[in-house]
């Protein structure tokens, strides 16, 4: 805003302009939302709806970070499912449903999970759910019960398992501080 003075120095006239920017206000609103939304999805794979492998790398680091600063030990499960990819959403279903709220569980790609257990060592890891996981692969080429019941798992291991048209394996790693 400005004025326009008189002959005696008093403001005779006000020049304003006015420009109305609720529509660019509205726009750079939507940008945001779905600049927010794409950052959310490119962070969940589309065919397990687990955490992408760039999503859990970026957690691991975190892990790693915190626990070189004085954090707890955690634990990390990785399975791998030779099969369909109905195979794949089956496993990824059982192994996700069994973690805490803490822990991450991710689709690396190629039928390949990982699980991020915090504040958990393999020692005293339930490492069952990936035992479970690795199962439900064998349960879907209905293998028998005898089977399922003779699988051993041991931290530091792995573990394998076929049924016609699947095959699955799993493995435990504890993540312990840097020591110098």
């Amino acid at each position: 805003m400005s004025s326009r003075d008189g002959a005696q120095g008093v403001p005779q006239h006000y020049v304003s302009q006015v420009e109305d920017i609720t529509d660019r206000k509205t726009s750079e609103g939507e940008i945001r939302r779905y600049t927010e939304q794409l950052r959310a999805l490119s962070r969940r794979d589309a065919l397990t709806g687990l955490l992408t492998l760039r999503a859990f790398e970026s957690a691991v680091r975190d892990e790693l970070a915190a626990l070189n600063a004085g954090g707890d030990p955690g634990t990390l499960l990785l399975v791998k499912i030779d099969g369909d990819s109905m195979a794949v959403t089956s496993a990824a279903d059982s192994l996700a449903g069994g973690i805490g709220d803490a822990d991450l569980s991710a689709h690396l790609g190629h039928g390949e999970l990982a699980v991020l257990l915090a504040n958990v060592s393999a020692r005293s890891a339930p490492l069952g759910r990936a035992r479970r996981s690795v199962s439900c692969c064998s349960e879907r080429g209905r293998a028998s019960r005898s089977t399922r019941r003779r699988s051993r798992f041991t931290p530091g291991q792995s573990h394998r398992q076929e049924s016609p048209g699947c095959s699955s394996s799993c493995g435990a790693s504890s993540m312990l501080p840097c020591r110098s």
